[in-house]
């Protein structure tokens, strides 16, 4: 099998339901256990194409021995993440690859990657969500067309009335009360019953008015205020303009690599962040209250080395904490980006990052 494709498997895979995916590590070579840095921004790439994710070491934190042992049948004693895939691997004939077990309709695909490294998993990872997502909605629209050509003579108008609360009470509304899942993960149907209404709404009004949900986001994106980004005398980072003022917290060295870049409108790529190492040292020393200086040059030194995991969860730190007030529409503007390989970084405008030292 490539990597990238989908293939289908035609037996039942333990702990898949409908709309979740399962990540599946390789049989060969040492076991990756990722951050959870990492865990957590696959997380919310899958929320956002409306899948709850497995990662089997979570799975085992909170799953008895007996529910485990359910799951596969004839084993005896705990279960490890490693003895979970070798069973998954075998039950579904995966032949030792890397990849993403995903339900739907009923059906279960694997989606092969190729990760030796966290790096190489986010990335993936991004790449098979994104796909995923754009699969779902030709399937959406493509049902919903076939439905609607049943319906001869009907008008397709954009007749649903749906709620108007402001963005930013959308944006700030807590998921804490949400119905989960055994596994802690929202569950989509309970936690919004009227989203199959407002997608078919969206449906309407895109073949009515031509325009996609996308393009009127990027239409929108041209109204949205930007807030002040505010870094006070004791480094903590606020978004000034933001109802309620809320602080974007990150740890001491992952502020230095966001300060550094915010200091440095024009860029840089993650390779070349050695030619920097000693900016982002002074940055980071102005910060940190560690006094081993031997200690803070190897955090520095690692940070900045040319392939970091060490950075790119940072990178990803920042990323989640931006998109977990404002959304990414408008975090893209505040985190570290840019394309693979080339320069990265901070969108926004300088005259609206305010120091106060």
């Amino acid at each position: 099998m490539e990597l990238g494709e989908d293939r289908q498997i035609k037996i039942s895979v333990p702990f898949l339901r409908g709309k979740t995916v399962l990540f599946v590590d390789s049989s060969t070579g040492p076991f990756h256990y990722y951050s959870d840095y990492a865990m957590e921004d696959i997380r919310y790439m899958s929320r956002e194409t409306g899948y709850s994710f497995l990662y089997l070491p979570e799975v085992c934190k909170y799953l008895t021995p007996k529910f485990i042992q359910y799951q596969f049948p004839g084993l005896e004693g705990v279960i490890s993440p490693e003895a979970m895939y070798q069973q998954i691997q075998n039950i579904a004939n995966l032949n030792g690859q890397t990849g993403f077990l995903y339900k739907v309709n009923r059906r279960v695909y694997f989606h092969a990657i190729e990760a030796d490294t966290e790096r190489d998993l986010m990335v993936a990872t991004d790449q098979f969500y994104h796909a995923l997502y754009h699969r779902q909605q030709e399937e959406s629209r493509e049902k919903r067309l076939s439905k609607a050509s049943k319906k001869s003579g009907s008008s397709i108008l954009f007749d649903i009335k749906l709620p108007e609360p402001s963005c930013q009470e959308v944006l700030q509304k807590s998921n804490a009360d949400l119905p989960r899942d055994l596994f802690g993960n929202i569950n989509e149907e309970e936690a919004y019953p009227d989203v199959e209404d407002i997608i078919d709404a969206w449906d309407r009004f895109e073949r009515q008015y031509h325009i996609s949900i996308k393009d009127l986001a990027t239409l929108l994106g041209y109204r949205t205020k930007m807030s002040r980004l505010l870094i006070t005398t004791s480094n903590q980072i606020f978004l000034a303009d933001w109802e309620g003022r809320p602080e974007v917290k990150l740890d001491d060295l992952t502020k230095a690599l966001y300060f550094f870049y915010l200091k440095n409108p024009e860029g840089a790529a993650f390779k070349d962040l050695p030619d920097h190492e000693e900016e982002v040292l002074q940055i980071y020393l102005n910060i940190t209250g560690r006094d081993d200086i031997q200690g803070i040059r190897s955090s520095v030194s690692a940070l900045c080395a040319s392939y970091s995991s060490g950075r790119d969860s940072c990178v990803s730190r920042i990323r989640t904490a931006f998109r977990r007030i404002v959304g990414d529409e408008i975090a893209k503007k505040y985190y570290i980006d840019g394309p693979q390989g080339g320069i990265r970084k901070v969108a926004i405008d300088r005259d609206l990052v305010i120091w106060e030292h």
